[in-house]
């Protein structure tokens, strides 16, 4: 699928989620998500190269945790994401893979998100990442008529609606914005 994200650092998250409840959406519960973030042998910083994750998803402590497969590059001629995104069993056995293909360990993301989903598909996510502070990132899958323009413009619209300011959008991913804080792994 290609996606369109738009994010933001929150100066003040219970304000911003007190203008979503006055317009009447209200986020899911919380929940733990930790990205592993897999990049080529020989990676240097560069949006457009493939990443794989590994992404752990816990809703409950007393649940089995979900883990997900995530590949992701960025077209900057088109400025749009490509992503795929598929569930697996076994988290060793995939990271073993993606090892044998020429991927190793870049970076860690540990997230507490809140997401929603509003009219049209778009979706917000409210992620607190690990010493980074507090983002509201904004997302819409493109279809066929759609054009990554517009479809960036109606997001950065929907944000200033939401009271966050075109100059709080970050046009940077969490794994770089991440790298500056964190080693690598090895």
């Amino acid at each position: 699928m290609k996606v369109i994200s738009v994010k933001a650092k929150l100066k003040n998250k219970i304000d911003f989620l007190k203008t979503l409840a006055d317009i009447d959406l209200e986020f899911g519960d919380t929940y733990y998500q930790h990205d592993r973030i897999f990049l080529p042998r020989g990676y240097k910083p560069d949006r457009s190269l493939p990443k794989v994750l590994i992404r752990t998803n816990i809703h409950n402590t007393d649940k089995t945790p979900e883990y997900y497969l995530i590949f992701k590059r960025h077209l900057p001629k088109f400025d749009i994401d490509v992503v795929h995104r598929t569930a697996v069993r076994d988290y060793t056995e995939t990271a073993r893979i993606l090892n044998d293909l020429g991927f190793e360990l870049g970076h860690e993301i540990v997230k507490q998100r809140q997401a929603l989903t509003m009219e049209g598909g778009v979706n917000i996510c409210i992620d607190k990442i690990e010493n980074l502070g507090t983002f509201v990132k904004i997302e819409s899958e493109l279809d066929e008529t759609d054009t990554p323009k517009a479809v960036r413009e109606d997001l950065v619209r929907t944000l200033d609606a939401l009271g966050i300011k075109s100059s709080a959008i970050i046009d940077n991913t969490y794994a770089n914005l991440t790298a500056s804080v964190q080693k690598p792994k090895k």
